[in-house]
């Protein structure tokens, strides 16, 4: 797992273990945490990378927070949890042979004004 956040987002963020083993097919949790540093309340919209990008097809987030947008006050901390598995299909996939690594990362940005119509 990998986290990280844009310049303008003054948070600490990182993953509550660096790795995980899971078995294909079965659900697990992944769980980060964030500080929001400043002294003022940020809002922010993470965004994933699946490594190797081949590995992105198969990696199924069931519930996350990159799904919503997170505020979080001046000095306050919280877990964010991300609950996913991987599809065993990608075991019959050949581009996915001697694949035994598969890495998660988050950044978080800034919110645009949400006054402003979302973009798609």
């Amino acid at each position: 797992f990998d986290a990280s956040t844009a310049r303008d987002v003054p948070w600490t963020f990182r993953p509550t273990q660096p790795t995980d083993t899971v078995q294909i097919g079965v659900r697990d949790m992944a769980i980060y945490t964030a500080k929001n540093n400043s002294n003022v309340p940020i809002t922010g919209t993470a965004t994933f990378n699946v490594e190797p990008e081949q590995a992105g097809a198969y990696f199924n987030k069931i519930q996350c927070f990159c799904f919503t947008e997170q505020t979080l006050q001046p000095g306050q901390e919280v877990n964010m949890p991300v609950l996913y598995f991987v599809d065993p299909a990608m075991l019959e996939d050949e581009a996915m042979e001697g694949v035994e690594q598969i890495t998660l990362s988050y950044t978080f940005h800034k919110s645009l004004d949400t006054n402003s119509e979302p973009s798609s």
